[in-house]
């Protein structure tokens, strides 16, 4: 397998998982969204801007999908890295 020695599915399926869950959602019939948005506008917008700013108050360095030398510190993890 050539995957790199600090592989895990885990962090590929936490991050391609929302993207998978939207684009699901938007091959769905116009009539469904429709139906979706129209009732509940206020509360869609409510939940998503709470969503996105609790996103942007947990993100960390170690939190950041990409490793790569910009974020490493030092030698050491560099090392751990690669």
């Amino acid at each position: 397998m050539l995957a790199p020695l600090t592989f895990s599915i885990f962090h590929l399926i936490k991050y391609t998982y929302p993207f998978f869950c939207l684009g699901f959602s938007a091959a769905q019939s116009r009539d469904w969204w429709a139906s979706i948005t129209r009732s509940y506008r206020l509360l869609w917008t409510v939940t998503l801007s709470i969503v996105a700013l609790v996103c942007f108050l947990a993100w960390r360095k170690d939190t950041y999908v990409y490793n790569n030398l910009a974020l490493v510190q030092d030698m050491q993890s560099a090392k751990n890295v690669f």
